[in-house]
């Protein structure tokens, strides 16, 4: 019975490995980009054809940090004593280390010309070459990029990177404790003809911002705690959503058409004067973390 039970299943096997090589070519291929790059790559079991699919992965690329990282961050929070704590992060530093350089080989191994998205969101350390992650995500032409690198590692947005070949490819840019140089910012709005959603979160931008461009496609715009900005210009057709949390600020619609949806918070939600507001079919205000005299302001507009 063993044997004939054994004969049954390799019979089974076979006929399995037929079946997902007479798959058409392009198929295999786009099934492994609808899954997670871990469980893509387990797929090189199934048959010698598939050994190797995996690594022309098209799809989304998400590092947020290692399980190991994230419960071993836990576990420092609550560790009583100095001593144990300063041994416990140095374990973390090293299966932080450990954990960029499996996304380095991952990404060298690689074979695909373009990928939809790819998202670094975790504390990295000194010795991280960020910028090469970033020179990656350029050449594969990624339709959404999300960058976020920790609140104690600084990083400016290398416009030289994005300048040695054309970035038109962007949809969708979110940056989190990220430096973004006016000439940076520049770039993104002219040369990126399809960027869509731009969301700058706790990060150093320029004092004035304007928001236009020659064939600007801009729907969504998010400033939030961006406490530099102190002048704000929008020129912007096809502007739908608007988001601003921070302090006082200087601001001027000049051309927004399709604006939509705003949301205001901060010490600033008195944004509601603005002019534009007539139009907002949807206006949402943050006054939770506001003074009262700020929450008084705004009673008048409820009633």
């Amino acid at each position: 019975m063993d044997h004939k039970q054994k004969r049954e299943k390799a019979n089974k096997e076979e006929d399995c490995e037929d079946l997902i090589n007479q798959l058409p070519d392009g198929i295999p291929v786009a099934i492994l980009s609808k899954l997670p790059i871990n469980d893509a790559a387990r797929t090189s079991i199934l048959s010698r054809k598939w050994r190797y699919l995996w690594t022309f992965f098209s799809g989304t690329l998400e590092f947020d940090g290692s399980p190991i990282m994230k419960d071993m961050k836990k576990d420092i929070k609550k560790a009583s004593g100095r001593h144990l704590q300063m041994a416990m992060e140095i374990m973390y530093d090293a299966e932080r280390q450990t954990y960029t350089s499996w996304i380095n080989e991952l990404l060298s191994s690689l074979k695909s010309s373009t990928l939809q998205g790819l998202k670094f969101w975790f504390h990295v350390g000194t010795e991280c070459d960020t910028d090469k992650w970033v020179h990656f995500a350029i050449q594969k032409k990624v339709q959404k990029l999300e960058l976020y690198f920790g609140h104690s590692f600084e990083y400016v947005l290398p416009l030289h990177l994005f300048k040695v070949e054309s970035f038109n490819s962007l949809h969708v840019l979110r940056l989190k404790f990220i430096t973004v140089t006016k000439e940076m910012l520049e770039y993104l709005l002219c040369c990126c003809p399809l960027l869509e959603t731009l969301s700058l979160v706790s990060s150093v931008v320029p004092k004035t911002i304007k928001v236009s461009g020659p064939s600007l496609k801009l729907k969504c715009l998010e400033l939030v705690r961006c406490w530099e900005l102190v002048k704000l210009e929008i020129f912007a057709e096809n502007l739908v959503s608007f988001k601003y949390y921070g302090s006082h600020l200087d601001t001027e619609f000049k051309i927004v058409p399709s604006l939509m949806e705003a949301t205001f918070g901060g010490s600033f939600v008195e944004f509601i004067k603005e002019s534009f507001l007539p139009q907002i079919k949807v206006l949402k205000l943050d006054i939770t973390q506001n003074v009262p005299e700020v929450v008084a302001f705004l009673y008048p507009y409820f009633l």
